[in-house]
């Protein structure tokens, strides 16, 4: 009966080739995301991946990137507040 039980479990717990690919996908995209130090959005990432040879487009990327929770970071911009103009 338990090896019925363990061949059940093992295959309920076994990823589909559909979330195996998701996963592949998912890691991708947080590897370019951190590669371009958290700033760039879906079209851009899409952009780096495409070079990089995968074919994913923006809507899958944003999917990606919403379901790990990533968010891009404005650049902050730098401000002069010197007495004398430049």
């Amino acid at each position: 009966m338990s090896e019925v039980s363990s061949l059940t479990e093992a295959i309920r717990d076994a990823l589909t080739p559909r979330q195996q690919a998701r996963q592949t996908r998912d890691a991708q995209v947080h590897a370019a995301f951190n590669l371009a130090k958290q700033r760039y959005g879906a079209p851009r990432i899409t952009v780096d991946l495409y070079e990089a040879g995968f074919g994913w487009n923006r809507k899958t990327v944003a999917d990606s990137l919403r379901r790990q929770g990533l968010k891009a970071r404005a650049t902050r911009r730098f401000f002069h507040n010197h007495p004398k103009p430049m």
